[in-house]
């Protein structure tokens, strides 16, 4: 469990770490797997304004990629940061963006 990575609370302080948060492998459709720390029942206060994925990694071959199912980011900024690679990403309005390696991306 999270908790075991450090014995004591008074550890945690002084390391600056109030919680740690593991979160369980998720399917978020067409087969793709995320990790979602927040929000989650540690964090639950953040929410919904803050979501925080990680998702990959992942190769595909040209001209395939994601299929991820529609799900709504109203009122949501979304800040999207690769460690490797690129996304050419597309929406649902019709919006097309590539997304490169070690940019900020919204």
């Amino acid at each position: 469990m999270a908790a075991e990575l450090l014995a004591t609370m008074e550890q945690k302080a002084m390391i600056g770490i109030e919680t740690i948060v593991l979160q369980p492998v998720r399917d978020i459709g067409d087969g793709s797997k995320a990790r979602r720390a927040l929000p989650s029942q540690h964090r639950y206060l953040v929410g919904p304004f803050v979501v925080f994925e990680q998702i990959g990694a992942a190769e595909f071959r040209a001209g395939h990629g994601l299929d991820v199912p529609l799900h709504p980011h109203i009122g949501l900024a979304t800040v999207t940061y690769l460690i490797d690679g690129e996304i050419l990403h597309r929406d649902r309005l019709g919006e097309v963006q590539t997304i490169y390696l070690a940019r900020l991306t919204g």
